[in-house]
């Protein structure tokens, strides 16, 4: 592993080990959304936990393939690709009511300790898009696979893009999307 891509899995384990501290030792929702909009792209960042327990054990000795009681840079790469499958097969973007592909990227994963502890993982998708001057509709839709867990949503607006409507505290889930107005300066 070169040293920049261990910086950024550090950064991304640091981050996540920062929330659930935030959050009393527990994340309130197994999954939550970053969108960031600009004129040339939407990035959508998602946070995604398997919590400690049975599941956790189960998942880590499904993809313990040779059997070593721990999972080597393989393994835990294929369990970090399953869990970015399930952590974005929700995901949906629509830019002036037009559906938005979405391009997902390697996850980096956390899946240290003992066989029930929590797996983490931070997956980014990554739609082109762009966008001329004036006033844009955006709609996000995303929901955790348990749907008793509203998603999260933080928004973040670059460097001219403007929004118009915006909720102070957005969420997400198989019910209620996200609708967003803004404009492009």
């Amino acid at each position: 592993m070169d040293a920049a891509r261990a910086a950024v899995v550090s950064f991304c384990i640091a981050a996540i080990s920062y929330c659930a501290a935030a959050n009393g030792h527990e994340t309130r929702s197994p999954k939550r959304d970053e969108l960031r909009v600009s004129p040339s792209e939407m990035i959508v960042t998602i946070e995604y936990q398997v919590p400690r327990g049975d599941l956790a054990r189960a998942l880590r000795a499904i993809f313990d393939r040779d059997k070593s009681g721990a999972l080597d840079e393989e393994e835990t790469a294929r369990l970090g690709r399953h869990l970015a499958r399930e952590a974005t097969a929700f995901l949906a973007l629509a830019v002036d009511g037009k559906p938005a592909a979405l391009a997902v990227g390697e996850p980096v994963v956390d899946a240290r300790g003992p066989a029930d502890e929590a797996i983490a993982i931070v997956v980014r998708a990554t739609a082109r898009v762009a966008l001329a001057g004036g006033a844009h509709a955006l709609r996000f839709a995303d929901h955790h696979k348990d749907r008793r867990f509203p998603v999260p949503v933080r928004l973040l607006w670059e460097a001219g893009a403007v929004p118009k409507k915006a909720p102070r505290e957005p969420f997400v889930d198989e019910k209620h999307a996200l609708d967003l107005s803004f404009a492009i300066k």
